[in-house]
């Protein structure tokens, strides 16, 4: 009885105050949402694990070949290391903390080694177990150079990397001296990705052209004009006779490099960053900035859509396996969330 009292001098008093009646509808309002976004988000059934990241502003993760380790660059200097054994992300401690921001970085093909590049002319390889660095591999001696992408080949012998410029570097990992450079003439390039099969390389820069260099003959093998707009994102199949790429359009092409044609896979949304599961069956892609939508690849039919993050999703990355994906918001600026999801079950 005392709370129907209560609540019929709430309502009187409500009904006389319409200032503060609209206040307190939009705090129910936002009340509820709170309620079903953290508490009944049914679309977060697939979420394993999430981890706060410090500093903020990641750019890059990636999985470690034997799956157990993420390793996150970003714009303050770290290189931050979680292990991804089971379901849950574990922080172990970061290295690299120089004031250089970190655009890129690259495990070796073997697991033991770490490239990165940053905002100085200096790419380092580290021994990420024993936080060592092995190698420091000057770029350029122009104050002004920045490393804005590494790579280590799919047989792990080269390493490619690029500046802001029109050059890509090929480097021998055992001398640590520069034994090719690829040359695009009109286009500064921005970041590049090996073909799984280590046949290609593609490349893009500040436009919607999109480069591939065979790498035996060092030659170009054949050009793309993509979006409208620089291009965003790309990824091969494992197959290696597929390049998905995302541009400033935001549609989603797969660049067939076997008859040098294109087409448009999903042009629906806004996609951006995006990332094929290893046995190529699935495309991942970011949607809207804050969405991961998961497409059968072959069927092109979509599968799973996760709300992921409340900040802009910046880089997306399956697990070795398959089984798992990884998502890292771009905040700028308390913290950075990286949270892994559950994909196993997507037929």
């Amino acid at each position: 009885m005392g709370f129907l009292f209560y609540l019929s001098n709430a309502k009187k008093f409500l009904s006389r105050n319409k200032k503060v009646s609209i206040i307190f509808l939009v705090l129910c309002f936002l009340g509820i949402i709170f309620i079903w976004r953290y508490i009944f988000d049914l679309e977060s059934k697939e979420l394993l694990s999430s981890i706060e990241i410090y500093p903020p502003s990641i750019t890059c993760i990636q999985f470690s070949p034997d799956g157990k380790t993420i390793a996150a660059c970003g714009l303050r200097g770290k290189i931050h290391l979680l292990t991804c054994e089971g379901d849950k992300l574990i922080s172990i401690p970061s290295f690299a903390t120089t004031v250089s921001q970190k655009h890129r970085l690259s495990f070796s093909p073997d697991g033991n080694m770490i490239a990165s590049g940053s905002d100085d002319p200096i790419i380092n390889i580290w021994n990420w177990k024993n936080k060592n660095l092995m190698a420091s591999l000057e770029y350029s001696k122009s104050y002004f150079s920045k490393i804005t992408c590494v790579a280590f080949s799919p047989k792990g012998k080269i390493l490619a990397s690029t500046a802001m410029d029109k050059i890509i570097k090929i480097w021998d990992v055992t001398t640590r001296k520069v034994v090719a450079s690829l040359i695009e003439p009109y286009e500064t390039i921005t970041t590049f990705i090996y073909s799984p099969d280590g046949k290609y390389l593609a490349a893009s820069g500040k436009t919607s052209k999109v480069t591939i260099w065979d790498t035996s003959t060092l030659k170009v093998h054949s050009e793309f004009q993509v979006a409208n707009d620089k291009i965003i994102s790309m990824d091969f199949s494992p197959d290696s006779k597929t390049l998905a790429v995302t541009g400033n359009d935001y549609k989603i092409r797969l660049l067939d490099l076997t008859n040098k044609m294109q087409s448009i896979f999903r042009e629906d949304d806004h996609y951006f960053s995006l990332a094929f599961s290893p046995d190529g069956k699935q495309l991942a892609s970011v949607c809207n900035g804050y969405y991961i939508k998961l497409f059968d690849f072959e069927s092109n039919k979509e599968l799973l859509k996760l709300r992921t993050h409340d900040e802009y999703v910046a880089f997306i990355a399956f697990s070795p396996d398959g089984k798992r994906l990884a998502s890292v918001d771009s905040s700028s600026f308390s913290i950075s969330i990286i949270k892994l999801w559950d994909v196993s079950k997507l037929k």
